[in-house]
């Protein structure tokens, strides 16, 4: 019986582990040490491309929002020790007319990943270039 109780309680504890880095996957910080000088010109086209629109305060701060499907949603890019993570700020449907105006969380997040993907892209083909580069010297 104890046997039992303490594989169920190992095997519930794993799985609030994984849920919870599945929820925030968003947030784990890309490197562009070395290989991405100014970070600006490489955010703007990747809101480009993705339909978010990028801007920055005088602190020099980035900031991401995004309209889309009733949705408006605000997420501030840390960028710090040559590494760049995504901080959500909020999320809401002002505008929605439907029953039920409630922000699905999960929807947020999947915005958020593509958003952190396509930077991570976006490093990674300038570190392609990067090589390129050398190997033609």
């Amino acid at each position: 019986m104890k046997k039992i109780i303490a594989s169920l309680i190992i095997g519930l504890s794993s799985m609030a582990v994984f849920d919870a880095q599945a929820i925030h996957s968003y947030q784990d910080p890309v490197p562009f040490k070395g290989y991405v000088k100014d970070i600006g010109p490489l955010l703007e086209r990747v809101m480009k491309r993705n339909h978010w629109q990028l801007s920055k305060d005088d602190s020099g701060s980035y900031f991401a929002d995004l309209n889309y499907k009733d949705y408006q949603v605000k997420a501030k890019l840390l960028v710090q020790d040559e590494t760049l993570a995504i901080e959500l700020i909020s999320a809401q449907r002002p505008n929605c007319t439907k029953r039920s105006c409630k922000v699905d969380e999960d929807t947020v997040d999947d915005w958020l990943v593509r958003l952190r993907k396509q930077i991570g892209l976006d490093i990674t083909k300038a570190v392609r270039d990067d090589a390129l580069r050398k190997s033609f010297m």
